[in-house]
C-alpha cells in the first residue's frame, strides 16, 4: 500500500475566519506537504460557493482544509477532482449510516437533508494545476442549527450518539487518500465518474427543476467533461447547465 497522503501534517487552529483562506494565505509563502490540513474548532467567516455561508458550531463539527498538488490532471479534468472528492466524502460516511447522496455538483445529502459542504478553490497555470484547497464542512455532532439553514442534518441527529472528531477526522481522512490515490491511475478515471453519477441526488428521476424563476420537469441523465449537468425534459430535448444555472425546485 502507498503511504497516505492525506492527513500526513494537521495545523490545527482554534479560530480562525475560513479554513480556506488560511490555507490560500499559507501557499503565499511556502509549499507545505502535500495533504496538509488546516483545521479549526470555530470559523467566523466560513464560506460556501458565492456569498453562501457555511454555519457551524464550535467544536461540533469537522470544519477543515485540504492542500493538494494534483499535478497528475489537466486544468480541463478539474471536475475529476471534486468527483473524487465528493465521493471520499460520501464513504467516510457510509461508515456511519445510510442513503448517502451527491447533490450536483457536490453537496453532501443525507436523505433528502444536508450533511456536509464542499468549496473546491483551484490555482491553474496554463492547461496544470499549481495547487488545490478543498474545503470540508461536515455536521458531526451539532444538534440545533438556524432558521435560516434550509435543510441541515449531523450525523449525531442521524444516529442518535455523538462521535469523536479526531476519529472522525482520521476516518475521512483515510478515506479521501484512497479516492485520491485512485484519481491518480488514469484507468480508474472511468470508475470514478461513473460511481459519482450513480450517486447523484435524484440521478434518472424526474423531479422539478428551476432556471431563471421559471421551474420545469426533468431528470438528471449524465455530467459532462467539465462537470455541467445534462438534464433530460419530460418533451425529449436535452439541455446542459454549468454551475449555479440550475436547481431543483
Amino acid at each position: 500500500m502507498s503511504e497516505q497522503i492525506i492527513g500526513n501534517k494537521i495545523i490545527y487552529h482554534d479560530v480562525i475566519p475560513s479554513t480556506n483562506t488560511c490555507a490560500t494565505n499559507l501557499l503565499k509563502h511556502k509549499r507545505p506537504p502535500e495533504g496538509t490540513i488546516i483545521s479549526t474548532k470555530q470559523q467566523t467567516a466560513g464560506r460556501g460557493h458565492g456569498a453562501n455561508k457555511w454555519e457551524s458550531k464550535r467544536g461540533e463539527n469537522l470544519t477543515i482544509s485540504i492542500i493538494l498538488y494534483p499535478v497528475f490532471l489537466k486544468a480541463d479534468e478539474q471536475f475529476l477532482l471534486s468527483m473524487a472528492i465528493s465521493l471520499g466524502i460520501k464513504d467516510f460516511l457510509e461508515l456511519f449510516t445510510e442513503n448517502i447522496y451527491i447533490k450536483w455538483p457536490n453537496d453532501i445529502y443525507a436523505s433528502d437533508d444536508k450533511i456536509a459542504g464542499i468549496l473546491i478553490e483551484n490555482s491553474i497555470s496554463g492547461n496544470n494545476f499549481d495547487y488545490c484547497v478543498a474545503g470540508i464542512g461536515i455536521n458531526i455532532n451539532q444538534e440545533k442549527f438556524t432558521e435560516a439553514a434550509s435543510n441541515p442534518t449531523s450525523l449525531i441527529q442521524i444516529t442518535g450518539r455523538k462521535h469523536s472528531l479526531d476519529n472522525s477526522l482520521n476516518l475521512l481522512c483515510r478515506q479521501l487518500d484512497f479516492r485520491y490515490n485512485q484519481l491518480k491511475e488514469v484507468k480508474n478515471r472511468q470508475s470514478i465518474k461513473a460511481n459519482y453519477l450513480m450517486n447523484l441526488y435524484h440521478y434518472q428521476e424526474f423531479v422539478q427543476f428551476k432556471h431563471e424563476n421559471k421551474k420545469f420537469t426533468a431528470k438528471i441523465t449524465g455530467i459532462d467533461p467539465s462537470g455541467r449537468l445534462i438534464i433530460l425534459h419530460e418533451n425529449g430535448k436535452t439541455e446542459i447547465f454549468g454551475f449555479h444555472e440550475v436547481s431543483f425546485a
